[in-house]
């Protein structure tokens, strides 16, 4: 049900597409008036091109490799995994052809790490593995002849129009450097090529993170809003939306299908059609003003027949002939297109034969000869398939065609007013995450404020539905959204030393909700001592237990019903964990207990160390993020709350010393570079992006350490060395066995069950889609010497690998576990002085020998917890870390490779302290020596707390809510807290 769900969704999303005219960069600006565009006079000084697809055939390179490296790895591993190793690659066997998937669209190093993991999963060693897959691997095919290198277009003369426009070339791939090299060399193209980025280049990194794109700009010394990027795949499209580059071209000669080049914001048949765009801007030339928009019918796969598609082909076929495959004069092109626009403005369109004439609209799903093999995919350039095609776009009778020239990507607004309704709003609230959403709500009780929320992603729900956007509300889906860039920004870390220099995946919430809307609804306090050492040791004044508790009661409302330590009207439902929904459940407390531990029945009341049921925020079968807690029930009540999204915050405004606004442009952005395009002004600016976008504010805006700042061109407005320092996060292992009875969930989330399941949650709101699994967990102490619990458990009755972006193949069960308050520290920081760049991340993670000491005691302790008697029945092998790693050495180095984020980022811009590195004063939430500006997230924890940071975040928000409206605070309240006997 779920899948029937998202593909009806996918094929009706009507999505608008932005064109070019005259000049390539546009900017979408809303104001309460009009809707207008913005011409940015700034000519491409680059083209970064992707290889395979998009200057050579992909099909006639990698289809006979794709068959080829099949059978040398099961020649040297001796298994007939044939299928699995062609969907580990996306080559689809039946039709002879490579799809999307690892070959099209990842560097070498992860395709093999992946061909690894396949292997394990086979039960092979994973050094064995690693063995086999070197034993057996080419970079690169091996015989290259004129069969397989099967260019589109003449790619020497491409590349030497674009040299003599001075237009910088170059090329990002994830294929080998060797195999680069001798395409290069082929073609006659190295003297022509400005830089090259190879997937087995150690600076390269995986699209569509925005790095690739961005480094080369730097190397070449071109501004990204010069930038064009010319792909066949969705990564490709990607790293230029992230990059943010002027202009993402999708050609359809490669793996990707029409539907799949969603993130483009021009579709053409070839290469070669993008370069002559290309050097139609370049050298000012008209390009014609087109705009379509259509809904096309499932089962609608043929063109058009009427007599106006024909009379449009056969112009076009009178136009093209063979001379399309080259630039032939600036003159011709010009007739070309002056033609085409001297009929725009009348109801009767006329399609142009120029290259141009040739886009798409990347919503449609008619490719006639795309997706067949190479010779069918070189055919499709021929002026009849050219023919077939074009008129398809025209090919919708509710379409109007003369009612705009211009198309854009549907950046979303408020249901409510526009931001420009009120002149100056008493708030602005930056990010509606878990903070965000809080202050939205506790600032509106207030009828005499005027609140803007501002949020850089999209809305939490489809047409008000929460049932129809089930991937972030359907407790079970929480994995589809972790790895969505849409919902999420995506972020990666620099290399950590500490893990064997591993870029680590670090996702973040980017819609209504946050990270709320994102993570594994685990409703987790920390401990009292956390907020005592606030206070005691760090500088928080105010902040210790008996402070924050009231207000961790406030926000909530327990299934349990209200005591001392749990609230019953809060807006964040909260329930408790069911450990009777799965036998596994009840042997992991038992075994608890076996081992010497305690029980205990609420880890956020008075005792936190033990095994019991966990606490989630989940209500009705379905996900409480701080959206729908806090944000959604006021959306229809208070006219005094005005929303935007898709609205990327780029800097607050000051006068003197005072903020008084923000800067902010539509999101994702449309290819500027200046984020001076649209303002709001207000009397207080609070920023609830969390630890990693409100330090990277902040320093956009001047407040920082003088040296960075100065070191990106950001003039200093505030020397505040903190801002960004400081960062910590958990970092957590999954150890994980066999199980050897079928009671994990891997049935339930496979073939027909996985419907069944999907359609009890859609009609009725119960059954195994309606939890995380995430129903019991344990706090221990490592030693006697620690006060109170430093080690933290989640218990799953199924397997996560890789962020559940693959998905498990047995039966197992598995437990998250970490260290709870790590000294590893680092850094958030500016990689340019452009808010739509990613910042750099660097969590420094196994930084200490304190922290390494930790890991390898966990894992023998974990391995102690589950040799117990209650999992006598179910216990198989052990799969992580694996009988293997015993020695201290053996378990720091399958740490260092295995290990990840609990995506628990905190304390970038810590509160309190007498020291240089405070930024918040922890008794009105405002930065440090500027006025009007605050901070109420994750980044003000002065240290990070003993258990996730959701409840914890949602806390802080809710006292500054109090704080900054200069509101008295609640009583203070003294209750017992568990101590254990040593102590």
């Amino acid at each position: 049900m779920a899948m029937l769900f998202s593909a009806l969704l996918s094929c009706r999303r009507l999505t608008w597409r932005r064109f070019i005219n005259n000049h390539s960069h546009t900017k979408f600006i809303h104001t309460s008036s009009q809707t207008r565009i913005d011409i940015f006079d700034a000519k491409t000084k680059l083209v970064i091109f992707d290889k395979d697809g998009t200057l050579i055939c992909f099909h006639s390179m990698w289809s006979d490799y794709a068959v080829e490296s099949a059978a040398r790895i099961m020649e040297v591993s001796g298994l007939s995994i044939e299928a699995k190793i062609y969907k580990v690659l996306g080559y689809d066997f039946k039709r002879k052809k490579v799809v999307l998937g690892s070959l099209a669209e990842q560097p070498h190093p992860v395709i093999k790490g992946s061909l690894t993991d396949m292997l394990v999963d086979e039960g092979v060693s994973r050094v064995q593995a690693r063995n086999f897959i070197e034993e057996s691997w080419q970079d690169t095919p091996a015989d290259i002849t004129d069969i397989t290198m099967v260019p589109f277009g003449d790619i020497n003369n491409m590349f030497t129009k674009l040299k003599s426009a001075d237009i910088k070339t170059a090329i990002c791939t994830s294929d080998s450097e060797e195999g680069t090299l001798k395409l290069m060399e082929w073609f006659n193209i190295s003297d022509l090529v400005d830089y090259i980025v190879c997937g087995d280049h150690k600076e390269n990194k995986p699209k569509p993170a925005a790095d690739n794109a961005i480094n080369i700009c730097k190397k070449l010394g071109v501004d990204p809003c010069q930038t064009v990027i010319i792909g066949d795949t969705p990564a490709d499209m990607g790293m230029g939306k992230n990059a943010n580059l002027a202009l993402s071209i999708g050609v359809l000669t490669g793996v990707g299908e029409l539907f799949d080049m969603r993130d483009a914001d021009i579709i053409v048949h070839c290469v070669q059609d993008a370069v002559d765009l290309v050097l139609m801007h370049h050298y000012e030339l008209k390009i014609p003003k087109i705009i379509f928009r259509s809904i096309i019918d499932d089962n609608d796969s043929n063109p058009p027949t009427s007599s106006n598609s024909s009379s449009s082909s056969s112009s076009s076929s009178a136009g093209n002939g063979k001379q399309r495959n080259s630039l032939k004069s600036s003159e011709s092109i010009n007739s070309n297109c002056e033609s085409s626009n001297s009929s725009s403005n009348s109801s009767s369109w006329k399609v142009s034969s120029s290259p141009s004439s040739s886009l798409y609209n990347s919503t449609l799903n008619y490719a006639p000869g795309i997706n067949a093999a190479c010779n069918n995919t070189l055919n499709m350039h021929t002026s009849s398939n050219l023919n077939l095609i074009t008129p398809r776009l025209f090919h919708s009778s509710s379409t109007s065609l003369t009612h705009k020239t211009w198309s854009f990507k549907d950046f979303g607004k408020s249901d409510q007013s526009d931001a420009n309704d009120y002149t100056s709003y008493t708030h602005i609230v930056v990010g509606s995450g878990s903070a965000g959403c809080v202050l939205a709500n506790r600032l509106t009780e207030n009828p005499s404020n005027q609140v803007l929320l501002v949020e850089a992603g999209p809305k939490d729900t489809v047409l008000g539905s929460y049932s129809l956007q089930w991937k972030i509300h359907m407790p079970a889906a929480l994995m589809y959204n972790l790895c969505n860039a849409k919902y999420n920004w995506y972020y990666h870390t620099v290399p950590q030393k500490g893990v064997n220099n591993r870029e680590m995946y670090c996702p973040r919430g980017r819609c209504w909700g946050g990270s709320s809307s994102l993570n594994a609804m685990a409703y987790v306090r920390g401990h009292a001592a956390d907020y005592d050492r606030w206070e005691d040791d760090e500088g928080a004044t105010n902040w210790s237990y008996k402070h924050c508790l009231p207000y961790f009661k406030k926000a909530q409302t327990h299934n349990q019903g209200g005591d001392p330590y749990r609230g019953d009207s809060g807006p964040l439902q909260v329930s408790q964990g069911d450990i009777h929904d799965n036998p596994l459940y009840q042997c992991f407390m038992d075994a608890g207990v076996q081992a010497g531990y305690p029980v205990t029945n609420d880890p956020n009341g008075y005792q936190q160390e033990g095994f019991g049921p966990m606490d989630r925020t989940i209500v009705d079968g379905m996900r409480c993020s701080a959206a729908r807690a806090y944000l959604h029930p006021i959306l229809s009540t208070r006219s005094n709350l005005i929303t935007l999204t898709n609205s990327l915050v780029t800097k607050v405004i000051f006068d003197g010393r005072r903020a008084t606004g923000i800067e902010y442009v539509n999101y994702p952005l449309s290819g500027a570079t200046e984020p001076d395009q649209l303002t709001a002004h207000a009397e207080k600016v609070i920023l609830c992006g969390g630890a990693i976008n409100t330090p990277q504010l902040l320093m956009l805006s001047g407040i920082g350490p003088r040296d960075h700042l100065e070191d990106v061109g950001i003039p200093v407005l505030e020397d505040l060395p903190g801002v960004g320092n400081n960062l910590q996060d958990h970092l957590e292992i999954y150890i994980q066995h066999l199980c050897k009875e079928p009671v994990t969930l891997l049935e339930d989330q496979r073939g027909l069950r996985m419907i069944r399941v999907g359609l009890q949650w859609f009609l009725t709101g119960t059954g195994p889609a309606s939890s995380a699994h995430l129903d019991v967990g344990a706090f221990i102490r490592s030693n006697d010497n620690v006060t109170h619990p430093d080690i933290q458990y989640h218990f799953l009755p199924s397997q996560i690998i890789d962020h559940g972006r693959k998905s498990p193949t047995i039966h197992a069960y598995q437990v998250h576990v970490g260290a709870m308050r790590p000294t590893s520290k680092g850094y958030v920081k500016l990689q340019t002085r452009y808010a739509h760049h990613h910042p750099i991340i660097d969590f420094r993670y196994l930084d200490t020998d304190n922290d390494i000491e930790e890991m390898r005691r966990i894992i023998r302790l974990t391995r102690d917890i589950f040799k117990q008697s209650s999992f006598d029945r179910y216990r198989g092998d052990e799969l992580a870390p694996g009988p293997s790693v015993e020695t201290d050495s053996e378990i720091d180095g399958w740490v260092r490779e295995n290990s990840d984020t609990a995506y628990h980022p905190s304390c970038t811009c810590r509160m309190g302290g007498e020291d240089n590195e405070s930024v918040i004063d922890p008794c009105t939430m405002e930065v440090n020596g500027v006025d009007g500006l605050y901070v109420a997230d994750a980044s003000v924890m002065p240290s990070i707390v003993s258990g996730n940071l959701n409840a914890p975040t949602i806390m802080v928000a809710e006292r500054a809510a109090d704080l900054i409206q200069g509101k008295e605070t609640l009583p203070s309240v003294d209750v017992p807290v568990y101590k254990h006997s040593t102590h």
